[in-house]
């Protein structure tokens, strides 16, 4: 969760008539979730003060994202921060929508040469501040500041300077005074929607707003809020039964991925008349209902397909009719994802499904070439699907993962 960064700033004036007000917020790692901090609450206080005099606000939130990890990746994240403080100050405020913008400035890289001048030595400086000039891909640049000295020059970036750039900034524009106007003593009035004088500050903030894409700076066009990836996983309590078995994933949309696991076990346990042979497929589809696609919890549709040889130590064997009748059916699975180490890519996943399958086998003596006794077709309804995965993240877009 974030945590407020610092209180509001003393108001300056200027001779256009209009003050300002700002704060700012900070975020955890590749997260865009808001928590009410008393310096959040102060400035939502003076909002409501300045909004009780009659005076009209101008608000310009701008987030910002860590250098590290996918540029795309960031610039959404970027927005996705600057659109929670909004969201928030609409719920908290009576101020109007359009009197609120919201804009992602994607990574702070001016920032992070600033703050390297004061922490760094001047020559551990000069060569940070060489890499960020005259490197033009934000990508090889990560790369290059990775490499630096061994890795110790990122490292020290990453604990020190890029938390402080994980932040989305709240400046308010508001008239000094409330201007008091008629038709007679002014033939031509200020339109409406333009109720501020140009100043320095309104200046500085609509150029910085103008070097945005218009996607980014119109909260009718949120682009994607997390870039597609592909995961690797593996079922851990099928390994436990001797299943060898591995799941690929694919992200399809904001809300949609496809994932493919199988499962094959062509092993005895520890004596010939106990086996759980077994070769299986079982495609799924999947809707995750997070909001802006965030992958917790979902629900999903399978189909299965699996070949078998299993007998329990007892008198008989079950096989697949004629070795090619596998079981065949589907159903419906629930599950939730969550991280278990600090990095993003490495996570576990818990799920659970039912469905119903026609089963067609033969009955075997339970011995070595034991002959046929017997042959069941049925329907079988209940529990097909139970596992603990442990997963790794590929994003599609770029190969350098953790999005900040």
């Amino acid at each position: 969760m974030p945590t407020a960064h610092s209180s509001s700033t003393p108001p300056h004036c200027n001779t256009n008539a209009t003050d300002s007000v700002s704060t700012e917020s900070l975020f955890i790692i590749n997260s865009a979730r808001i928590v009410a901090t008393p310096a959040l609450m102060l400035f939502i206080e003076r909002l409501d003060s300045i909004s009780e005099t009659g005076r009209r606000a101008r608000i310009f939130v701008h987030g910002t994202a860590s250098p590290d990890g996918p540029e795309a990746w960031n610039e959404r994240l970027s927005y996705r921060r600057a659109s929670a403080i909004r969201d928030f100050l609409l719920s908290h405020t009576d101020i109007p929508p359009t009197s609120i913008s919201a804009t992602g400035l994607g990574e702070d890289w001016d920032a992070t040469r600033k703050a390297s001048e004061q922490l760094f030595s001047p020559e551990d400086y000069a060569e940070i501040a060489q890499i960020i000039a005259t490197i033009p891909s934000p990508a090889q640049r990560e790369r290059a500041l990775r490499r630096l000295q061994g890795g110790r020059i990122w490292e020290r970036l990453r604990s020190d300077v890029f938390p402080n750039l994980r932040r989305v900034s709240i400046t308010a524009l508001y008239q000094t005074e409330q201007p008091i106007s008629t038709a007679k003593d002014t033939p031509n009035p200020v339109e409406e929607t333009e109720p501020y004088a140009p100043d320095t500050l309104a200046q500085t903030v609509t150029k910085i707003i103008e070097t945005v894409p218009a996607e980014q700076s119109s909260p009718a066009t949120t682009p994607s809020e997390r870039p597609p990836h592909w995961y690797l996983k593996t079922n851990l309590p099928a390994w436990g039964m001797l299943w060898m078995n591995v799941a690929v994933e694919i992200d399809i949309n904001r809300h949609l991925s496809a994932q493919l696991p199988i499962y094959y076990s062509g092993f005895n346990y520890f004596s010939g008349d106990v086996k759980f042979r077994t070769l299986a497929i079982q495609p799924e589809l999947r809707f995750w209902p997070g909001s802006g696609g965030e992958r917790k919890a979902f629900v999903g549709v399978h189909f299965g397909l699996g070949w078998y040889n299993v007998a329990f130590g007892g008198d008989t064997r079950y096989q697949d009719h004629n070795r090619r009748t596998p079981a065949i059916g589907g159903g419906i699975s629930a599950g939730y994802r969550f991280r278990f180490t600090r990095n993003p890519r490495w996570e576990m996943e818990a799920s659970i499904g039912a469905g119903c399958y026609r089963l067609d086998y033969d009955h075997f003596e339970n011995r070595h070439n034991g002959r046929i006794i017997g042959r069941t077709q049925r329907t079988f309804f209940g529990i097909d699907q139970a596992a603990l995965s442990v997963s790794y993240s590929f994003n599609l877009g770029k190969s350098k993962g953790g999005a900040l």
